[in-house]
C-alpha cells in the first residue's frame, strides 16, 4: 500500500510526541449521567445542551453580516455554544489552517465567551484526486469519495485530525474549542454515499479486502464460510462483494443468499469501526477533555437496509463517543407535524450518551432566491410561512427534546440568515428559560416502548424499503399521535 508523503512525515514526527510542544489549556467538557439523564458539563459546570449552528463564509459580506448577527443574538440569550464547519478535509495534506483560524476568530469576534464545536470533514478532495484506487466504485460508474474501507484514507484522516487538534491546541482558540463533530459519508452523516440515488454496493478493491477481513473474523475458517454460504468454492481469499440483489418477489434473502446478509452487516460494522477509531484519536489527543459528536443511528429515516447505520448498539458502548446527532425527521416536520425522531434516541440516553436533535427548520426568514435553489431539498416542504409558525415549530421540537432528555442545536444550514431575526431569538430565549426551570431531573419512563432490531433488516432484500417502518413512519406518524408517551429503544438493550 502506497502512503502519501505527508503521511510518512507525520508518522515520523508522531513517534516522538503526541501533543504539540506549545499546547495551551483545554476546557474540560464531558457528558455525565445524573439521576439517569446525560448532562453536559463544561469546566465542571452543568450547562444546558443548547447550541447554535452557523455556516460561515468569511469572504461573503452578506453571510458574515447574517451569521455574525445570529451569533450575537444567541449570546444575548445565554447560548454560547457554537457549532461551525471546518473548511478543510482531514485526509488532505496539512494546510496553514488560515481558513480554520478565520472561522474560529469570526465566532469569537461576535461572542468572546463562545465555546466552539468544529464540524470536521474527514474526507479530502486532494486525497481523492491523488488516490483513485481508494475511491468507492459503484456499478453505475459513480465514484463519489474514498471508500470508508480504505486503510489509506483512514490513516490519512486520523493523521489529519491529529494535525488539526495540535494546531488548535497551540492557538489562542484552544480553551474555546470544547469538542469535535466528526463527519463523513453522505452529507457528512456517515450513511452510504449517494444513498438516495440507490447506487448499490461498493465494488472497490479496498472494500473487497475489508469484506474479506470481516468474513475471516466472523467465520474463522473457510469451511465455516462455505457452509454458511452453501458454496463449496467460497474462501476468504476469493470472497467478492455480492452482485446486485436478484429480482425476487420473496422479501427476504434465502439460505443460499447468506453472502448478502453478511455484506450488509459488514457495511455497518466497517463504518462503526472507522467512527470508533477517529473518536479515539480525539480523546487521546485532548486527554479525554473534548467532546466527540457523530451523526449516526438513522434506522427510522433510511428505510433501505444498505444505509451503513445498523451498528448503533455497538457505538453506544464506545467510551470515546459522547453524543449522537440527527435532524428532526423529514417525514412529518412541517407546521402541524409531529416532529419524529430518526432513530432510537432513548437507547442513547440509557447508555449515558447525549442525543442532539438538529433543528434545521426553514424559518419564515427565507429569500425567494433560496426557495428556488432549494426546491428539491426534502426539507423545503416544511417551510414556515410566518413568525407564528416558526415559533410553534421551534417550541414543538424543543418539547420533544425536553421530554426525551436530549440536546439541540438551532441551525442556519446554508448560512442564509434563517435565524437572523430578533423575534425568533426572543422565542428561543424563552425556550432556554424553560429548560433551566423545567429540565427533567430523572430518567424518562414512557407509557409505551417501541423496540427496534437494527440487525434484522439485513435479512431483507437490499434496496427494498422496509415495509413495517415505512407504514409506521408515514404521515401522519401514528406513534406520535397515539395519546400515550412513547420511548424508542434498540432490541439489544432489553
Amino acid at each position: 500500500m502506497r502512503f502519501s508523503v505527508w503521511h510518512s512525515i507525520l508518522i515520523a514526527g508522531l513517534l516522538f510526541s503526541l501533543v504539540p510542544a506549545t499546547a495551551r489549556g483545554i476546557t474540560d467538557t464531558r457528558v455525565r449521567m445524573v439521576q439517569g439523564c446525560p448532562r453536559l458539563f463544561i469546566s465542571g459546570k452543568l450547562t444546558p445542551p443548547l447550541i447554535l449552528f452557523v455556516n460561515i463564509s468569511p469572504n461573503d459580506p452578506k453571510n458574515s453580516e447574517q451569521t455574525g448577527a445570529e451569533i450575537r443574538y444567541s449570546a444575548s440569550k445565554g447560548i454560547h455554544i457554537i457549532s461551525v464547519p471546518i473548511p478543510t478535509g482531514m485526509a488532505d495534506p496539512p494546510t496553514n489552517y488560515q481558513n480554520v483560524d478565520s472561522s474560529l476568530a469570526f465566532v469569537l469576534q461576535n461572542d468572546p465567551n463562545a465555546y466552539i464545536i468544529p464540524r470536521v470533514w474527514c474526507g479530502g478532495a486532494v486525497f481523492d484526486q491523488q488516490h483513485p484506487s481508494q475511491m468507492i466504485a459503484y456499478a453505475n460508474g459513480r465514484r463519489p469519495m474514498a471508500s470508508v474501507a480504505s486503510r489509506l484514507w483512514y490513516q490519512d484522516a486520523k493523521l489529519g485530525l491529529i494535525s488539526l487538534i495540535h494546531h488548535i491546541r497551540a492557538s489562542r482558540f484552544s480553551n474555546h474549542v470544547i469538542g469535535y463533530h466528526l463527519c463523513y459519508g453522505n452529507t457528512g452523516e456517515w450513511f452510504t454515499p449517494d444513498y438516495w440515488d440507490r447506487p448499490g454496493f461498493d465494488y472497490s478493491e479496498p472494500n473487497r479486502l475489508g469484506f474479506s477481513r470481516y468474513l475471516k473474523r466472523h467465520y474463522r475458517t473457510d469451511a465455516s464460510l462455505r457452509a454458511a454460504w452453501s458454496d463449496p468454492a467460497a474462501s476468504f481469499q476469493n470472497a467478492a462483494i455480492p452482485p446486485a440483489t436478484p429480482d425476487n418477489l420473496y422479501p427476504f434473502y434465502t439460505r443460499d443468499e447468506r453472502r448478502y446478509v453478511d455484506y450488509l452487516n459488514y457495511q455497518s460494522d466497517i463504518t462503526a469501526k472507522r467512527i470508533e477509531g477517529l473518536a479515539a484519536v480525539v480523546k487521546r489527543e485532548t486527554g479525554g477533555k473534548s467532546l466527540v459528536i457523530v451523526f449516526y443511528g438513522y434506522g427510522f429515516e433510511c428505510p433501505m437496509n444498505d444505509n451503513s447505520h445498523r451498528a448503533l448498539g455497538h457505538l453506544l458502548r464506545c467510551p470515546n463517543i459522547d453524543a449522537f446527532a440527527s435532524p428532526v425527521s423529514y417525514g412529518d416536520r412541517k407546521p402541524g407535524g409531529s416532529s419524529p425522531f430518526m432513530g432510537p434516541v432513548d437507547s442513547a440516553v440509557l447508555h449515558g450518551k447525549l442525543w442532539i436533535l438538529e433543528d434545521d427548520t426553514r424559518t419564515f426568514v427565507q429569500a425567494e432566491q433560496e426557495a428556488q435553489e432549494e426546491k428539491n431539498d426534502p426539507a423545503s416542504a416544511s417551510q414556515c410561512a410566518n413568525l407564528e409558525q416558526t415559533e410553534a415549530v421551534h417550541r414543538r421540537n424543543f418539547g420533544q427534546m425536553m421530554i426525551h432528555r436530549l440536546g439541540t442545536w438551532w441551525m442556519d444550514l446554508f448560512g442564509l440568515g434563517w435565524l437572523n431575526n430578533a423575534d425568533i431569538w426572543n422565542n428561543i430565549g424563552e425556550l432556554r428559560s424553560a429548560y433551566l426551570k423545567f429540565a427533567p431531573q430523572n430518567q424518562f419512563k414512557p407509557d409505551v416502548a417501541v423496540i427496534y432490531d437494527e440487525r434484522s433488516p439485513s435479512y431483507e432484500r437490499a434496496q427494498r424499503a422496509e415495509p413495517l417502518l415505512v407504514s409506521l413512519l408515514a404521515e401522519p406518524v401514528p406513534f406520535y399521535r397515539c395519546g400515550a408517551s412513547i420511548g424508542f429503544y434498540l432490541l439489544s438493550d432489553l
